[in-house]
């Protein structure tokens, strides 16, 4: 079955064109995707990580991470009220997903649970600025996941 997404389309800079795509469902595009298994989902799995977790910072998040008992890493995210309203909220939760999608699973930190947290700072910062924070961050999550 084909795979609708869309493509820029530069005879309409507002707006991007269907595209199909060949193949099945399953065969490159999803390897690409945020599934269940790449994300923290129940609350406990967050209090477990905020007890016992160890913290980096970089300038605009905080991340608590923690060994578990999978092969490879999951992520949560948290941007709380203070960080700004709803929009800004999901931006910013947008941004840090895609950036573990496309490049979190570079880094070499094997089976470990990510609480990634929003800092006030990152709400006005444009997206390059953000994805270098948090490839400082997970950088150091990599340097420091071996303790």
């Amino acid at each position: 079955m084909p795979v609708l997404f869309t493509q820029p389309d530069p005879s309409k800079p507002d707006r991007g064109k269907l595209v199909f795509c060949q193949g099945r469902k399953g065969e490159g595009l999803q390897a690409q995707r945020f599934i269940k298994t790449d994300r923290l989902q129940k609350r406990g799995a967050f209090i477990q990580l905020s007890k016992t977790g160890k913290k980096v910072h970089s300038r605009y998040f905080l991340a608590l991470f923690f060994h578990n008992s999978l092969s490879q890493p999951r992520l949560g995210v948290t941007a709380s009220r203070k960080v700004g309203n709803a929009v800004k909220r999901n931006r910013i939760k947008r941004l840090v997903r895609e950036f573990f999608r496309t490049q979190g699973k570079t880094f070499p930190i094997g089976g470990v649970d990510i609480h990634v947290i929003a800092k006030r700072e990152v709400v006005d910062q444009a997206s390059d600025r953000i994805f270098s924070s948090l490839h400082d961050l997970f950088g150091k999550i990599a340097g420091r996941s071996g303790d």
